[in-house]
């Protein structure tokens, strides 16, 4: 990813710290997110021209890893042994990364779309890609992750129901043609066999 700057170190171990110990305790770490904006475009642009309002604000991240390690951390008051760092991709963003940390060891490998981190913004983050185009990053310190939950869109549901309630209404009305032919069938009969027999006897 090119040349970057290095993270704003006091204020990445004092979200580690509170991350790791978060993580700890799920419970709280659930309810400390209930209420969590998720992150979009327009919450991406918003932090992007005010970062200082978002600091330490809890964020849900929905995105894939483009690319995902752990390094060995130095002396740290938390005495882990490593840090886990990823390059998340969201579609919405198109070519723009978020960049992600947390406390431990290969936290975001295999990360995809069935997983939403949650993490605490810590700063716009500046580098210089492959391409020697200055670029800018949010970054965020991850204390969890959850399932995602995909909800069944409304329409879809809405078709599902129409065409079930369409395949029950056909049957009712085959039913009941059927059962109209057969009593049609019956009654027919029923006359020629009553035509016959008068005829027979006037015979």
């Amino acid at each position: 990813f090119g040349v970057d700057e290095e993270l704003h170190q006091a204020g990445l171990w004092h979200l580690l710290n509170y991350a790791y110990h978060l993580g700890q305790d799920l419970p709280r770490l659930e309810t400390e997110f209930e209420n969590a904006a998720y992150l979009n475009r327009p919450l991406t642009q918003t932090i992007a021209k005010q970062p200082e309002l978002f600091r330490g604000k809890a964020v849900i991240i929905n995105a894939k890893a483009a690319t995902a390690f752990t390094i060995a951390a130095e002396e740290n008051p938390l005495g882990l042994p490593f840090i886990s760092h990823a390059y998340l991709s969201k579609y919405e963003l198109d070519d723009q990364l978020l960049r992600v940390v947390g406390p431990g060891g290969e936290i975001f490998d295999n990360h995809g779309l069935d997983r939403e981190l949650l993490g605490y913004f810590l700063q716009l983050w500046a580098y210089v890609d492959t391409k020697d185009q200055p670029r800018r990053t949010p970054v965020f310190v991850v204390a969890g992750w959850r399932p995602r939950i995909l909800q069944e869109p409304l329409i879809e549901g809405q078709i599902t129901f129409i065409f079930v309630g369409i395949a029950v209404s056909l049957g009712i009305l085959l039913t009941w043609l059927a059962r109209k032919d057969k009593r049609q069938s019956q009654d027919l009969a029923q006359s020629l066999l009553q035509r016959r027999q008068s005829r027979r006897q006037k015979k």
